[in-house]
């Protein structure tokens, strides 16, 4: 009975009617060469079909037109125009990620816009921001980096050169 309420609920998603007894059911014809044990492992299998078609219905949280899913769209399209064989996203999946850093980590999209720009254009940060998950994880670091530029440690060193020597470092006479 309980297997039944389960396959009446899926069956009744797909707008089918539901027959109470699974003998009159009009999805599993009526073969008179079938014993009762293959018409179970028939409607077992139904079943199992109807389970899984209602499973993998694609359930799109965000439109097309929302922001979750245009910043999406907007990372995937940095990261194609420098490798043609990139695989195209599950906007979706994306769009949950930016949905999160909106929502619980309180960004405004704008500012999601701008750091995606921003780090598809710097030589490090392209690389290592191939997706929204990661562009959640990074998101602070990739603000701080962006808002003050941080010159490498190695610049320190050429500074010093420059007011030892005058000039410019590495710039022979």
């Amino acid at each position: 009975m309980r297997n039944l309420a389960v396959i009446s609920r899926f069956q009744s998603l797909k707008g089918q009617k539901v027959n109470s007894n699974p003998q009159e059911s009009p999805r599993i014809p009526k073969n008179p060469q079938e014993s009762p044990a293959q018409v179970s492992i028939r409607e077992v299998k139904l079943r199992e079909e109807n389970i899984r078609e209602v499973k993998s219905s694609p359930n799109n949280k965000y439109s097309d037109d929302s922001q979750e899913i245009i910043l999406s769209r907007l990372l995937f399209t940095k990261i194609k125009a420098r490798d043609e064989k990139a695989k195209e996203p599950d906007y979706q999946k994306w769009g949950v990620h930016i949905d999160r850093l909106h929502r619980l980590d309180s960004r405004s999209f704008e500012l999601i816009e701008q750091v995606i720009t921003w780090c598809q254009q710097d030589d490090f940060w392209q690389n290592n921001i191939l997706t929204t998950a990661k562009l959640r994880v990074q998101f602070t670091q990739l603000v701080l980096r962006m808002t003050k530029k941080v010159e490498p440690k190695s610049w320190g060193a050429l500074r010093e050169v420059q007011a030892k020597y005058g000039g410019e470092a590495g710039n022979e006479q």
